[in-house]
């Protein structure tokens, strides 16, 4: 059952978002965001050096007309190869960020993914009201009943 549910949490959160371009707008701090970056840059995190990262997920921790620093979520280098960032800030210049989007709530997979959910979940309680699934039509079915036979 609990496998159940995590599969219908992860539908419900990975499916209703997007990304939308910023444009030349300075994000508000708290904002998730979509980084590219050009030229990829190498990033330190902890004792391993992550090269050619061209993307950083993550909330915008500050930012101006000129500089941006990023809580990072996930790093992605230039390969695809997604990194766990540890919860690192990075600092960089708003010039070598050339598009960054802001995450969205998107209505149409929402609607879809609610749906989904709702589906599931009258399943689910149907089956648990009548686990039998036989069809009585409403006919009660008398109790089994047990005699004890004495040994002879």
């Amino acid at each position: 059952m609990r496998r159940f549910g995590f599969a219908i949490l992860m539908l419900s959160g990975a499916s209703c978002y997007t990304y939308q371009p910023v444009g030349d707008t300075v994000p508000a701090s708290g904002v998730e965001v979509r980084a590219h970056l050009s030229p990829a840059r190498d990033f330190d995190i902890g004792e391993i050096t992550v090269e050619e990262v061209n993307r950083i997920e993550g909330t915008v921790y500050s930012a101006s007309s000129d500089s941006l620093a990023l809580w990072g979520q996930w790093l992605y280098s230039r390969f695809g190869t997604r990194y766990d960032p540890k919860g690192a800030v990075f600092y960089m210049d708003r010039g070598k960020v050339p598009m960054m989007e802001r995450r969205t709530l998107h209505p149409m997979r929402t609607v879809v993914a609610l749906a989904v959910i709702v589906g599931i979940g009258y399943g689910m309680f149907d089956f648990l009201a009548d686990p039998g699934g036989d069809n009585t039509q409403g006919q009660v079915t008398p109790p089994i009943e047990f005699h004890l036979i004495p040994n002879k």
